[in-house]
C-alpha cells in the first residue's frame, strides 16, 4: 500500500462549479464550430479533413475529467478511489480560484477541486519532478 499525500472529498466543489464548468465547456464547442463554418466558407471542405485532425491532436478536450474523490500518492493520483492517474514530467499545471488544472500539450485533461489548490499544486510538482 503506498502513502497517500493528500486525500480529498470535492463532490460539493465539483457540484457548486457545475454552471461555469457547462458554460465554459459549451462556449468553446460553440467557438470550434464557428470557426470550422467560416473555414469551410473560406477554403471548401478540404479543410475539414484539416480540421478533424487538428481537433483529435491540438484542440482542447471539451470536457475534462473531473474526479468526485481523489488521492495523490507518490506515484499516481487515484481517481474516484478505482482508476490511476501517472502523473507525467510533460504535464503542466494551471492553479485557479478553488482547482487545479492539468494539461497535456494544449488540452485540460483533469481538474482536481480543492479548497487549497496551491498545496495541490506545490504536491504535484514534487511528484513530476519539478519541485
Amino acid at each position: 500500500m503506498e502513502d497517500i499525500l493528500i486525500e480529498e472529498d470535492v463532490s460539493d466543489l465539483k457540484r457548486s462549479d457545475r454552471k461555469n464548468r457547462y458554460i465554459d465547456y459549451f462556449s468553446r464547442m460553440v467557438f470550434e464550430g464557428m470557426v470550422l463554418i467560416l473555414l469551410t466558407l473560406f477554403l471548401g471542405y478540404y479543410i475539414l479533413l484539416g480540421y478533424f485532425l487538428a481537433l483529435i491532436i491540438f484542440l482542447p478536450l471539451p470536457i475534462p475529467r473531473v474526479p468526485d474523490h481523489y488521492e495523490i500518492t507518490p506515484k499516481h493520483i487515484v481517481l474516484n478511489k478505482d482508476k490511476q492517474f501517472r502523473v507525467k514530467r510533460s504535464y503542466r499545471l494551471e492553479t485557479g480560484n478553488k482547482h487545479v488544472s492539468i494539461y497535456s500539450m494544449h488540452r485540460e485533461i483533469l481538474r482536481l477541486y480543492s479548497e487549497d489548490p496551491k498545496k495541490i499544486a506545490e504536491t504535484l510538482h514534487e511528484i513530476m519532478g519539478k519541485g
